[in-house]
C-alpha cells in the first residue's frame, strides 16, 4: 500500500499531538493519585481507560469540521478518514501491545475482521477481499515505560481470535518523540493494559451483512 506523504504529514500534525497530549494527561492523573507514603491504587487498567477517554474526547473535538480529516462516531467507536493521494483512507486509533501491535480492545473491529473469514468464495477471490483488514494508528503505553511507539499498521484476522498486524509506517523517530515526553515517562506513568470501554461498545457498523462491510472497508 502506497502512503501519500501529505497524508502522513497531516497525521503528524493533527493525530500524533493528540495521542501525546492524552498520554501526558493520563500520566499526570496517575501521579496525582499517589497517596502519602507512596501508595497508588490507580493501576494500568484505570489509567488506560482514562487515557483512552481523554484521547477520544480530544479527537472528537479537534476533528470537528476539520479540513483534512473526517470522523464518524457510533457508540464510542471513531472511524477517521482522509485523502491518500486520489484514494480514501480510513483508520482507527487504538492502544496496542508494544511488540505485536495488536489492539488491546477494539472488539467491534475484531468481530468485523473475523466475519471476513466467512465470506463467500466469490467475495474472497475479489480485489476487495484481497485488501481485507483495517488500518490502525497504534500507540503503546505502560506504567513502566510511559508512551512508547506510534505506528500505522494494517490489522487482519488470521483465525478465530487470531490477528496479525502488518506494519505500514513508524512515526516514532526521535524527531517525532520529543525529549519532554521521555522525561515525563520516567517520572510518572500511565497504561491501557486490559480491555478499554471500546470493548463493550457496539460496532460502528451493522455486522449483519459481512459482504457489504467488506465493500465499505475495502472499496
Amino acid at each position: 500500500m502506497e502512503l501519500d506523504e501529505t497524508m502522513l504529514e497531516e497525521m503528524r500534525k493533527t493525530i500524533l499531538p493528540e495521542i501525546k497530549a492524552a498520554a501526558e494527561d493520563a500520566l499526570r492523573a496517575h501521579s496525582a493519585a499517589e497517596r502519602p507514603g507512596g501508595e497508588n491504587f490507580s493501576d494500568n487498567w484505570v489509567l488506560g481507560c482514562a487515557c483512552w477517554r481523554i484521547l477520544f474526547n480530544r479527537l472528537n473535538t479537534r476533528l470537528e469540521k476539520h479540513s483534512f480529516f473526517k470522523k464518524k462516531v457510533s457508540r464510542n467507536v471513531m472511524e477517521i478518514s482522509c485523502p491518500n493521494g486520489d484514494e480514501l483512507f480510513a483508520f482507527y486509533v487504538y492502544r496496542v501491545n508494544d511488540d505485536l501491535r495488536i489492539p488491546r480492545g477494539a472488539k467491534s473491529i475484531k468481530v468485523y475482521l473475523e466475519q471476513q473469514l466467512w465470506l463467500s468464495d466469490e467475495i474472497k477471490s475479489s480485489a476487495l477481499a484481497q485488501s481485507s483488514g483495517v488500518n490502525i494508528i497504534g500507540y503503546d503505553i505502560s506504567i513502566e515505560s510511559g508512551l512508547g511507539n506510534i505506528t500505522l499498521d494494517r490489522l487482519c484476522a488470521s483465525g478465530k481470535n487470531k490477528f496479525e498486524s502488518v506494519p505500514l509506517y513508524d512515526f516514532s523517530t526521535p524527531e517525532q518523540m520529543p525529549d519532554s515526553m521521555t522525561k515525563q515517562s520516567e517520572k510518572i506513568a500511565a497504561s491501557i493494559v486490559s480491555s478499554t470501554p471500546e470493548e463493550i461498545s457496539k460496532p460502528a457498523v451493522n455486522m449483519d451483512n459481512a459482504e457489504e462491510h467488506a465493500k465499505k472497508f475495502n472499496g
